[in-house]
């Protein structure tokens, strides 16, 4: 009813109602947008803010803050402290004011909390803003409400801002999310639980460990390193780490690889990655070649060492009946997708690699697997929607480095998670809207990825 009427908003929040009108922050956007309605697109941009807020000493000490405590374990109060809420809630609010307002559409993403001192946290808020006014004059402004807003809040200070494109999709993670139901039960499924379909749909991300049986998915990185070695591609790997690609041809041809040890690897022709990778199919899933099976298991690296005796004496036949139970889990996760799916949106194709990470420091720059798909297009926008990492690294430790790090959606507070890839993890995530970059690797790492769509 109010959206487009600028005198009955401004009533409403003179009269203090801005609270009830919070509640309905879709409903807040579009009469904030009021202001700015009549302006040429031409004229807007589109800023992305990071504000860091330090608290005032003893804030979480209040009384009100103490009751907020009640029911929550210690994790849960150091990760997300009250105050933290509260400042932001009391934020939401003043995006109503008429300092804000002035700037045109100012909407409050998401916060997340970073180390501080002495055990305490500081605040980091996501702002985005829409308008004409500039940068420099949304930034002083920002920091004056941040500033105004509670006494909680012992100072404040812009630490990252960048101009947003004209083209940029307005919220990938809503684009992606929107190939998936948000209202049923997902209760008969498979490999996951309704709990972590509700977390998927939340962050965009998941993380689960034990998925898969740890020294399952340990021996299909140990079949690899047994089919890498039986050909020169190993040494055709790049120098100290380097993410350029091999600038030289593998002593065989991808046909004459794949008749020799059924695994065609090939060093990636791309900049940004340092890894050396095969793909395999769906048929290579139902019937894996008998040449595989002559391989004898080698040692995997330095990490393999705490590997016990029976599992190093394992048959090469065993190593490949892992990597097809391995699949045949991945293929059972894409029937989850598929069910989880809005609509069919997800078509209930697949394609699989398994990749290796030399100890060499090999990594992989920051992207996306995709472009922000809802999967309305049908078989005409044939492209990732998902993406699944099964990790094969037994005894994995954080000297090895080799993290996954994930960026993390602004209304979550932006920021990163890393996470190790140790044997029998699962990731999941979507694939359009995840920005994820692997950390340079001291130790070989291998890790078998489906991307479904």
């Amino acid at each position: 009813v109010i959206v487009g009427d600028e005198a009955r908003v401004r009533t409403l929040i003179d009269r203090g109602d801005c609270v009830r009108i919070n509640k309905a922050r879709h409903v807040l956007q579009h009469t904030i947008a009021v202001s700015t309605s009549n302006l040429p697109n031409a004229c807007k941009e589109r800023w992305r803010f990071e504000v860091e807020l330090v608290p005032t000493n003893g804030d979480e000490s209040d009384d009100d803050a103490q009751d907020d405590c009640e029911g929550k374990d210690v994790a849960t109060i150091a990760r997300d402290p009250p105050w933290c809420s509260a400042v932001f809630d009391e934020l939401c609010c003043k995006s109503a004011s008429e300092e804000l307002v002035s700037l045109g559409d100012v909407k409050f993403v998401g916060w997340r909390t970073e180390p501080f001192f002495f055990g305490s946290v500081k605040m980091v808020v996501i702002v985005v803003v829409t308008g004409k006014s500039g940068s420099d004059s949304a930034a002083q402004a920002l920091v004056s409400v941040c500033l105004s807003v509670s006494d909680k809040v012992q100072s404040a200070s812009i630490i990252a801002q960048r101009q947003i494109p004209d083209k940029a999709s307005d919220d990938a993670f809503d684009t992606c999310r929107r190939l998936f139901q948000t209202t049923a039960d997902f209760m008969n499924l498979g490999i996951l639980k309704a709990s972590d379909v509700a977390t998927f749909l939340e962050q965009g991300f998941l993380v689960l460990d034990n998925v898969f049986d740890a020294a399952v998915s340990a021996n299909v990185a140990r079949l690899a390193a047994a089919s890498l070695a039986a050909d020169k591609v190993c040494s055709e790997r790049p120098e100290n780490g380097s993410t350029s690609g091999s600038t030289t041809t593998p002593t065989t041809t991808t046909t004459e690889l794949s008749q020799k040890q059924g695994l065609p690897w090939r060093w990636p022709e791309q900049t940004a990655r340092g890894d050396c990778v095969c793909w395999i199919d769906n048929a290579f899933a139902e019937d894996i070649p008998a040449t595989l099976f002559s391989f004898p298991p080698p040692v995997v690296g330095a990490q393999d060492a705490a590997v016990d005796d029976a599992k190093s004496a394992c048959s090469s036949a065993s190593l490949a009946a892992d990597l097809k139970s391995v699949l045949s889990q991945l293929a059972a996760l894409q029937l989850d997708l598929v069910q989880c799916a809005a609509d069919g949106r997800l078509l209930g194709d697949r394609e699989v690699q398994l990749a290796w990470y030399p100890a060499n420091g090999a990594a992989y720059a920051k992207h996306c697997d995709a472009l922000p798909d809802d999967g309305s297009k049908g078989a005409s926008g044939l492209q990732r929607k998902v993406t699944a990492i099964c990790y094969c690294n037994p005894s994995w430790t954080e000297a090895f480095g080799g993290c996954l790090r994930i960026t993390r959606q602004d209304r979550q507070g932006g920021g990163t998670v890393d996470v190790e890839p140790v044997a029998g993890r699962l990731v999941l995530f979507m694939s359009g809207c995840v920005q994820h970059e692997v950390r340079p690797s001291f130790a070989d790492r291998y890790a078998l990825t489906a991307w479904y769509w």
